[in-house]
């Protein structure tokens, strides 16, 4: 399985740390400087996309890597959306196929 042994690569996890660092510098700004103060339409994918980031680099870091330091201002918009009743919701239930896929995508 090729692409299992190319996502366990010990080069993996920094590439992703770089790649999230380059998002984050572009990132919106964190829910409380959102306008109106509330989140809106476009900002329901990212907690599933984030999910699946801190999924995979928790599967494919090295023994004892801290995984991603997500900015802080990615941060703060990342924990708030996180904490939203329907997204605590949705990942409760994903959680479960997410893990399997990973499982079947590394070969384990």
């Amino acid at each position: 399985m090729e692409r299992a042994d190319e996502l366990t690569s010990s080069s993996a996890a920094p590439a992703a740390q770089a790649a999230h660092e380059q998002g984050a510098a572009t990132a919106p700004p964190p829910p409380q400087a959102l306008p109106f103060g509330h989140f809106s339409l476009a900002d329901t994918g990212f907690p599933f996309a984030w999910f699946y980031v801190d999924l995979i680099v928790a599967a494919i870091a090295p023994a004892g890597h801290p995984g991603l330091e997500w900015p802080p201002r990615l941060a703060a918009w990342k924990a708030a959306l996180a904490r939203h009743p329907a997204v605590v919701k949705v990942l409760e239930e994903l959680r479960p196929a997410a893990e399997e896929w990973l499982h079947s995508r590394l070969g384990q």
